[in-house]
């Protein structure tokens, strides 16, 4: 029996999303993943299905399953579910393996913001893993993609870094810059509202 048309899967998603059912929402993704395999639209749903797995039904194998599949998928989704399978895989105490899928995310050139949130990743991974060494070669390589990104001519990528980076030298203790570049991504005006919070709270504590 031949798949419903994507176009007509797609309107599914949408009223789903409409409806804020996450469980119809996951069989509407799932239905174009199946019916439609080997197109960017099944790509972002085996994607759209990992983060369904990781965050909403806890399920850390089947979210991997997902975002392995993506990651093989060329497309705009390729790199992000890369970035989420090696969190998946940090979690399941699989480092080598997380660590392997980060590097390929970090390795992005020119960086982008998820290669620059790859590179953190990386700092984390290592600094579990009792590799001083590397961890501290990922944070350099981090801290140096934000910096490149604050001057990214797409506001939004900047505003990020400038959040990025003003959260790590928070994080550092080193108040002055972290003040510096919090209030610049404020100033803006370009950060999600998530973002926006989490600055503005940053901002108050140092």
């Amino acid at each position: 029996m031949a798949a419903p048309p994507l176009d007509a899967l797609k309107k599914d998603v949408d009223r789903a999303i409409k409806a804020g059912d996450p469980e119809k929402i996951a069989l509407a993704w799932r239905a174009i993943a199946t019916g439609h395999p080997d197109t960017s639209d099944a790509a972002e749903a085996e994607y759209r299905l990992g983060l369904d797995a990781l965050f909403r039904v806890k399920n850390m194998d089947q979210a991997g399953e997902h975002f392995r599949t993506a990651a093989k998928a060329k497309g705009v989704y390729a790199m992000a579910a890369r970035s989420s399978l090696g969190l998946v895989l940090l979690r399941q105490g699989k480092p080598q393996q997380g660590i392997f899928e980060l590097r390929k995310v970090a390795g992005t050139a020119p960086p982008t913001i998820l290669s620059a949130s790859a590179w953190g990743l990386l700092v984390v991974a290592f600094r579990e893993s009792n590799n001083a060494r590397e961890a501290e070669r990922a944070r350099t390589e981090h801290r140096r993609a934000l910096q490149k990104l604050i001057e990214s001519n797409v506001a939004e990528d900047s505003a990020l870094a400038n959040f990025m980076l003003g959260m790590e030298h928070k994080h550092d203790g080193e108040r002055a810059p972290a003040k510096k570049l919090l209030q610049t991504a404020l100033d803006s005006g370009k950060l999600p509202p998530a973002e926006t919070a989490a600055a503005q709270k940053a901002l108050a504590e140092v």
